[in-house]
């Protein structure tokens, strides 16, 4: 495969993965080359649990974790093993609510 191929094949790889991100995000991107590339996506997917936005709706998730478990509540999900240690916010419930604070996090752009 020539060098012109593969590169072609890599971008029309990143294209649809890259149509969901806004401009800003398109220029941290662009401004920190090639070498960085992988680390500038990981740092703008907000999938990525390394994204600072999923890093403080973690944190956030953190503190009613300490909530709930001062006041001894465990939320109810269908996810857990009915086995000791469980978080007192667990699986589907933990995520889904790590979502939507990332994505409030997002939309007011902090």
């Amino acid at each position: 495969m020539k060098k012109d191929d593969i590169i072609l094949a890599l971008v029309k790889d990143y294209e649809n993965y890259l149509e969901d991100f806004n401009v800003e995000d398109l220029e941290k991107i662009a401004n920190n080359g090639v070498f960085t590339l992988a680390r500038a996506l990981e740092e703008t997917d907000l999938n990525n649990a390394n994204n600072p936005l999923r890093q403080k709706a973690i944190s956030v998730l953190d503190l009613f974790e300490s909530l709930l478990n001062k006041h001894n509540i465990t939320i109810p999900s269908e996810d857990r093993e009915r086995e000791g240690g469980e978080s007192r916010l667990y699986g589907v419930e933990y995520y889904n609510l790590e979502d939507e604070i990332t994505d409030i996090l997002k939309r007011e752009g902090k």
